[in-house]
């Protein structure tokens, strides 16, 4: 169709593309309503949330059904593309790489999460693929580096990285970005110059009128005539 492929494993990887987004738009929104406000609040001290009137143990529910709800999708989709479930997929290796997904991405940004899940994906991947042209790099099984070993070691170097250096994760460094680049600079700044002394008038008959009375400022020592 129009010289895209749309059979077999490729209309699955449309469908679980969908599904992503369809998901990154609903935790967006999420995030932005009063539930994510209260659930946001009970994430950095649950003392300061009950002292605002927000039910602990209703939003800790309430997170645990949400995050129950996408991992039951990603079930699903994980089902269709393998065609089985296997116990051994879901071990303590691939909860490490959840955190550095998270950890890299940035707590607490939807975008920060598609990122780094999209890193740590991605990496062994294209080690794999130039495995050949890294000479430091062994073939798998032979007992030498391999690229699944190279790729724990930089998910390693890059949390640490991320900690020192990136708060926040990527989402962090981009909010930073962001309010540096939408703060004037104060050396641009020019401060108005002020409105010089006028000195009071006299009129014809002897009278005074001060400008003060007209809005336009004078200087403390006035003279008259």
């Amino acid at each position: 169709m129009a010289g895209v492929q749309f059979t077999g494993l490729h209309r699955l990887w449309y469908l679980f593309l969908g599904v992503a987004l369809l998901s990154a738009w609903i935790a967006v929104n999420l995030k932005a309503s009063r539930t994510g406000r209260a659930l946001a609040n009970v994430r950095d001290s649950e003392t300061a949330a009950a002292a605002m009137g927000i039910h602990v143990a209703r939003a800790k529910a309430t997170a645990f059904v949400i995050s129950s709800a996408y991992a039951g999708v990603a079930g699903v989709l994980l089902a269709l593309a393998y065609t089985r479930i296997s116990p051994d997929v879901f071990a303590l290796q691939l909860s490490i790489d959840f955190l550095v997904m998270i950890v890299i991405g940035g707590l607490g940004s939807v975008g920060g999460a598609a990122a780094g899940a999209v890193f740590v994906a991605a990496l062994p991947l294209i080690l794999t693929q130039y495995s050949g042209d890294l000479p430091f790099l062994a073939t798998p099984g032979t007992g030498g580096l391999d690229a699944a070993t190279l790729a724990r070691f930089l998910y390693g170097a890059a949390i640490i990285a991320v900690l020192l250096f990136l708060r926040g994760g990527l989402a962090g460094a981009l909010r930073r970005r962001r309010a540096r680049l939408s703060t004037p600079d104060r050396d641009d700044f020019t401060a108005p110059a002020p409105h010089p002394a006028v000195p009071p008038h006299v009129a014809g008959d002897g009278t005074t009128h001060d400008p003060r009375a007209a809005g336009v400022p004078t200087s403390s020592k006035e003279t008259t005539r």
